[in-house]
Parts: C-alpha cells; structure tokens; sequence
C-alpha cells in the first residue's frame, strides 16, 4: 500500500530519503528486537516500509523484564528476524539509555524505598541499590537520604585541600607545629613569614628576620588527614533525580532494577549496527553507527560474453532509513550485485568491504534489451515506414430539414374475404376514429420524453 506523506505500522510506501539522526554522547546499552516484516516476493520491489517493533517498545522507552538476557552484560541478543521476499534475516540492533534515564529510575526508587531498603547485601538486585549508594542516596528508617561527608582537622591544624589538614614547624619555637598564624609565636617583633602552596607536594613558608635577612632555610608543613564525619539529610525527589542523572546506568541494572514496569527511556534504535557489540567489554565499543543489510534473492547467473565470466546476483539492500516519527523505517532497495565467482551470495551487511558491484535493476536501468543484446531478432531494423496514400476530398451539400407532426393520418383500408362464393367486408373505421381521439395525448407524451432526456443530459455528473 503506498501512502503519500510516510508510512504506518507494518505497511509500505514511498517518499525521499531521510538523514540519519545523530546519536547523543551516553553510554551504549543494547536490548533484543522482534522485527517481522513480510514483503512481496518480486526481486524488483522497492520502497519504505516499517518494521515492527519488539513487544517491550513503547514510544521510545522500553521495559526490561528480570528473565531479559538482552542486557547481559550490557549487550543485546542477536535475535531479530525480519522477513524479506520469504527470506528469514537477522537483523540487530543496538540501544541507548536516553539522557533521562537515571532521571526515570530516581522517581521510581523514590516512590518505593521499603523495596530497595529489603534488599540483601549480595543479592542480584543489589547492584540497582549500590547505584544510588554510589551517588550519595541511602534508605534510612524507610525513608530516603543524602548522605554527605564531612571533614575537621584537630587542634592546631587547617584545612588543606579535600579531607586535609596541614600543620606548620614553628619559627622561634623549635620541636613544636601548629597552624601557620603561630609560626611566629616566640619570634623577635619584626620577624615576616611568607606561606607557599605549590601545585602538588607539600605547602611550605619562608621568613625573614626583623632587619629583612632571609633565614637559611624554609620550614615545611606536615600533611595530615582530616576527621571524616557522616551526615544524612531527607532527600527530596528532585535531588535524587538530579543527582542519578549525573550518573550513567549501569548495563545490569535494568534488569536487576527492583521497582517493576519501569518505562526506561532509550533514544532511536541503530538498526544493524558497526561495528559488532564487544560482549567481553561493551562500554569501550566505538560509537556504533547503522549499517544496510544485504538479501539475496536467487543464484548467480552467468552473463553472456563476459571475460572472465561475470556472474549477476539479484539482492535486496535493506538500509535504515529512520526518522524521528518513524525510528523502526528501511529502505528497500533492489539491485544486481555482479561478481566473477558463481557461489551463491550469503545474507550479510554491507560494507566498504563487500564483494561485487552493485548495479540498479532492470526497473530502475536506463538500458533497453535491444540495447543489451541489439543483435536478437526482436531488436531486428526493417527499415523506414512508408508514407500513407492521401485519402480523397469530395464536398457533399447537406442539408437539414425540419418537419413537426405534418403528417395527415389515414385509415388501413376495409378488409375484405369471401366465404362460400359471398363476399364480406371488415371496416376499421370503427377503431380509426377512436385512435384519431388519441391522437393528441400520443404527441403530448412523446413532447414530454423528449423534454427529460434532453435535461437530463445537461446533469452534473
């Protein structure tokens, strides 16, 4: 079915070719597809067409399920098939968490904290927790909390850096430290000191006495950790959701994810992605990008004189073609692929790598068969069509002329018959009078029906 402006659930039409979106700069995460299209068998089809999505897609988010091994280890199951021209294929995809995601799962945790709060350290749900406890969040008396970190440095020390404290050998006051405003104490009036905190290492000072002469060495800080002390504060929702979407989501953890029927939300789909999912270390898989899928429709057939021996493969290229409203759309596209090996061409993608060349078909090639084979008796030339004989003009005067009921009427003469030698006679006078009085009704009506066939001839259609 073709349709003009773009194409529905599982139909096909046609329309220009659209750019492929580009892809926001977050984590990959994969999941499983259940694509089933089913296309005409004719090799020369071509157009748009949707493919279905899996059960779990609504609207670009998705609902993992605990038994899903789509998320193992962050990487989608090979396992969708599309069907083209009869021919199962396989066709992957790969998703990515939307950059709302860690958002959606803060609000779901939110409204259930005695869920995660029973979890068992160990348990395979865990993980989903220990990604909120890495952001700062804990379930405190069921309910949750920020948790917040401070530092205090001891008597006689300051604050140096994150979780530091940093303490000073005094002047004048030898075998003693404390804080830099004391390195002085005992020190003649007039003595100056001078504190330097390089980029990395220990802070130091250096100080004159009272008549400006340096003394001969600086005195270096002593580094010491400062007093950790926790604090809990009630989190509120907003706080969790700005915190979580901070932070990317794990690929276990959807499907580990405690709260149930969570809408995760992914962006477009990359159909056929390149290059292939790295199950040992999927996180460090290069940005992957849609690729076509290549269908062959029948066995090489040899093309007559060629040297060497060419061998032309009728195929389907099945190219991702999304678009925002439509992130499930391909295009198809038929063609010849032509090699020199005769072994059949096996479903694969296509790449800069791809074996033979790739040339329209029949339905899309500018090349009649006379062109191709110009020696076969249907291309054969017979010459120049002869001119037609001129036809005879002969004007013929017509006339038209126009007579309304001037006809005089007449009665049928008397019949007449003999019957054992006596003649008899039947007049039909009797009946012409009567016929003569209808006379005028018969023209009347026939008026009348001509009337309505002429009007009825001007109607609008």
């Amino acid at each position: 079915m073709r349709i003009k402006n773009d194409v529905r659930s599982v139909t096909n039409g046609l329309r220009p070719r659209p750019s492929v979106p580009a892809l926001a700069l977050f984590p990959l995460r994969r999941a499983a597809l259940a694509l089933a299209l089913t296309l005409g068998a004719s090799g020369s089809w071509a157009g748009y067409a949707q493919l279905a999505p899996p059960p779990n897609w609504v609207a670009n988010t998705i609902k993992v399920a605990a038994n899903d091994v789509s998320f193992a280890g962050g990487v989608r199951s090979a396992s969708a098939v599309v069907q083209v021209a009869g021919t199962a294929v396989t066709m992957p995809a790969a998703y990515r968490f939307a950059a709302n995601a860690g958002s959606v799962a803060a609000s779901a945790a939110f409204a259930n904290p005695g869920i995660f709060a029973a979890l068992a350290i160990g348990s395979t749900a865990y993980a989903a927790y220990q990604w909120f406890k890495d952001a700062g969040f804990e379930v405190q008396n069921n309910v949750w909390q920020k948790k917040t970190i401070t530092t205090t440095c001891a008597a006689g020390t300051e604050t140096y850096g994150t979780g530091q404290c940093v303490s000073y050998q005094k002047l004048c006051i030898t075998g003693q430290r404390g804080p830099f405003s004391d390195v002085l104490q005992g020190c003649p009036s007039g003595t100056s000191a001078v504190i330097h905190i390089p980029a990395s290492g220990t802070p130091y000072y250096t100080a004159k006495d009272p008549t400006g002469y340096p003394y001969s060495s600086n005195f270096y800080g002593q580094i010491t950790s400062g007093i950790p002390a926790t604090k809990y504060d009630p989190a509120t929702e907003q706080q969790i959701k700005d915190g979580m979407s901070l932070i990317n989501v794990p690929g276990n953890v959807p499907q580990v994810f405690p709260v149930p029927n969570v809408a995760w939300p992914v962006e477009s789909p990359i159909l056929n992605p390149s290059p292939a999912p790295s199950p040992s270390n999927p996180l460090t898989d290069p940005t992957p990008t849609p690729q076509p899928m290549r269908v062959p429709q029948g066995d090489p057939v040899p093309i007559p004189n060629t040297s060497p021996q060419q061998y032309k493969t009728p195929v389907i290229d099945i190219v991702p073609s999304p678009t925002a409203d439509y992130p499930w759309r391909v295009d198809m596209q038929p063609k010849d692929i032509v090699t020199t090996s005769p072994s059949p061409l096996l479903v694969s993608p296509v790449t800069s790598t791809t074996s033979g060349t790739a040339t329209p078909t029949a339905t899309t090639s500018t090349q009649t068969d006379c062109d191709k084979y110009p020696d076969s008796i249907g291309c054969a030339k017979f010459g120049d069509q002869p001119q037609p004989d001129k036809l005879v003009k002969n004007d013929v005067p017509f006339t038209l002329a126009t007579e309304v009921f001037s006809s005089s009427s007449g009665c049928p003469s008397d019949l007449t018959f003999s019957v054992i030698g006596r003649s008899y006679a039947v007049s039909y006078r009797p009946i012409c009078d009567r016929l003569a009085l209808l006379r005028t009704l018969f023209i009347c009506m026939a008026g009348v029906m001509a009337a309505y066939i002429l009007a009825d001839s001007f109607k609008i259609q």
